[in-house]
């Protein structure tokens, strides 16, 4: 009974001083191309959860998971409702894409571990190490001007598809960052992915099956989100990690 009520007690103590922390940052970026015949665009939005337990100190461990968006379109410069003027030629817009719009959606889990370094009463850096497993989908919409002749009038079709490849995405991410805590529950993070370390391990599958899957191994220094700016997404093999597709990543914690 005495060493029941010691083990009780070691418990309840240590709980007590248990420090567990829920978070949450995003990174978001954007790029514009104006063009005499076009606009092109290229945005991503990346939100991470994260349930961590501090085990010392300035060492943290726990959970995390995330989904990241990326949208690369263009749309022409075309008018909204062509009208078809007397003699004109009726099929002049017929087939001509008005805009296009090719989507990438990431999710990934995995651990993370984060050591704190105090610089003032309030002011810390800190170094996040991520390593996490997720997959990326492909998928492209195009709106399109028909000519349809009992009206008269062009319409615009909207066809959506699917990308021929799933990206399967093993990845280890060191980043930096700055951390302000307002008190000993509410604190503000600020991610530098643009100093970050990742490594990434991409498996490309096919939808249509067979034994063509192509791996890639990458290491990268910093962020990389202009490639998809240059190649097509559904062979994106370059890109890195899930979390870092930004610059920066701003997030908030709540310690109990």
């Amino acid at each position: 009974m005495k060493k029941i009520l010691i083990l009780l007690i070691v418990t309840a103590s240590w709980a007590a001083q248990a420090q567990f922390t829920v978070g949450m940052n995003s990174g978001f970026s954007h790029l514009n191309q104006n063009r005499e015949k076009s606009n092109e665009y290229l945005y991503t939005l990346s939100p991470n959860l994260m349930l961590g337990y501090r085990v010392a100190d300035h060492l943290t461990v726990g959970i995390t998971g995330g989904v990241s968006y990326t949208c690369s379109a263009t749309r022409f410069n075309l008018p909204e409702n062509p009208q078809v003027q007397p003699g004109e030629y009726p099929y002049d817009y017929h087939g001509k894409t008005k805009y296009r719009n090719d989507e990438m959606l990431i999710w990934d889990a995995g651990v993370y571990a984060r050591y704190d370094i105090p610089l003032t009463g309030h002011l810390s850096l800190f170094a996040h190490l991520r390593a996490g497993y997720g997959y990326n989908y492909t998928r492209s919409i195009t709106e399109t001007f028909i000519y349809n002749p009992t009206t008269q009038k062009y319409q615009t079709r909207t066809s959506k598809q699917n990308g021929d490849n799933i990206i399967s995405t093993l990845h280890v991410d060191l980043t930096p960052g700055v951390t302000y805590r307002f008190n000993s529950h509410l604190s503000a993070d600020l991610y530098l992915n643009v100093l970050s370390l990742s490594y990434c391990h991409y498996t490309i599958i096919s939808r249509k099956g067979g034994n063509n899957n192509v791996s890639y191994n990458t290491t990268s220094f910093g962020t990389q989100n202009y490639l998809s700016w240059i190649f097509m997404l559904d062979s994106y093999q370059l890109m890195t990690s899930p979390g870092q597709l930004s610059s920066f990543n701003v997030g908030v914690n709540y310690t109990f």
